[in-house]
């Protein structure tokens, strides 16, 4: 009896160090079909991750986010004729299962971000040129969509910059005001966020970015004063502050890759570590690499690194909950790669660690 007892003890301990030692997360992806989708993906410090569950018949849910609990998962179906997703997350067999779908209110739906309350939803359409705003129902579920916002005008590069296109919606840390970054018109349009509205947003001011220079997402430091935003077209990432209280003033850009590269630049993601001591942003095109910058205490940038990231088209990445690593999502080669973090220096190093996933595109951590 005392030998069965120590066993379960055993095991009991070794599931809960299994549990502590890893985190579960939502990966997106481009599909090819049908038995593609979201991987729910279990990835752990010391060895290689592995796909828990995947939900189909889902196309390209190229962006995916959960609430605060974690209970509720929202994805894009970025396609012609855009739309949301909702899903519970099954925590007892590890799934999500579908609760309905419904229009994103324009072509190509590649962002999502929740209201600080949780009754609303944010959709960046980027074929579009527009952002919905989509009340959320008490069990999780999309009902009408409450406003839509469009967007209009061009920039210098033709090809990209023919008309507008939303790429991030980010809110403030204040939750009052709503960051949307749009590649097409060179612009970051802020919009005022009231939730007790019948039109919550009401467009406030707008951040002018170098023509050409296509501002893809953004980040803010926990104070909300200083703004990160990278620019995909010219391979950048750009500061801007709030000195003044009503409007922020670019203080400077910064190369992802070195001042001789000469290939093609696609800046794609951006992060920050929570203590603001350091600051990520990936480079695909020709660079493939990741770019690590130190923040200063007055929140300028210094790059310190610069490492290629063992793929192609990274196009997004994710700080492990822990900090001690960062996954990459490289796209062209089909894989996430593991990268371990020097917490004290910020720069990072390769493992052997990777796992194999069509098409991953967006990594986005389930609370424990």
């Amino acid at each position: 009896m005392k030998s069965f007892l120590t066993i379960i003890i055993a095991l009991l301990m070794t599931h809960s160090a299994i549990a502590q030692d890893s985190f579960l997360a939502l990966v997106g992806t481009y599909t090819e079909t049908d038995k593609q989708g979201i991987n729910l993906v279990r990835f752990h410090s010391n060895r290689t991750p592995e796909i828990v569950s995947i939900a189909t018949h889902i196309e390209n849910p190229s962006f995916v986010i959960s609430t605060k609990s974690g209970n509720r998962v929202y994805a894009v179906q970025e396609t012609d004729n855009g739309q949301v997703t909702s899903l519970k997350f099954d925590s007892i067999n590890n799934n999500l299962v579908k609760i309905n779908t419904v229009s994103s209110n324009g072509a190509a739906p590649c962002y999502l971000t929740l209201d600080p309350s949780e009754k609303f939803l944010i959709v960046g359409n980027y074929e579009g040129g527009n952002l919905s705003v989509l009340q959320i129902g008490e069990n999780g579920e999309l009902l009408k969509t409450v406003q839509t916002v469009e967007h209009s005008g061009s920039s210098v590069n033709e090809e990209r910059q023919e008309a507008a296109h939303v790429h991030s919606a980010v809110f403030h840390p204040n939750g009052r005001q709503l960051f949307v970054g749009d590649l097409g018109i060179d612009k970051v349009k802020i919009y005022d966020f009231d939730s007790t509205a019948t039109n919550p947003l009401t467009h406030s001011f707008d951040i002018e970015v170098a023509p050409g220079s296509g501002p893809r997402h953004l980040i803010f430091d926990k104070t909300g004063d200083h703004l990160y935003l990278i620019h995909e077209l010219t391979g950048e990432v750009g500061h801007y502050q709030n000195s003044s209280g009503s409007a922020y003033e670019h203080v400077g850009s910064h190369l992802l890759s070195e001042e001789n590269f000469s290939g093609e630049q696609g800046g794609a993601e951006i992060r920050i570590t929570p203590d603001g001591s350091f600051l990520y942003a990936s480079n695909r095109g020709e660079a493939n690499q990741l770019t690590v910058f130190k923040i200063s205490a007055d929140g300028k940038l210094e790059a310190i690194q610069r490492i290629g990231v063992n793929g192609e088209n990274p196009r997004n990445f994710l700080l492990s909950p822990d900090l001690s690593q960062i996954l990459i999502a490289n796209q062209d080669t089909d894989e996430i790669v593991l990268f371990e973090r020097d917490q004290t220096t910020g720069k990072v190093s390769p493992t052997d660690f990777t796992l194999s996933i069509p098409k991953p595109v967006y990594i986005f951590p389930l609370p424990k």
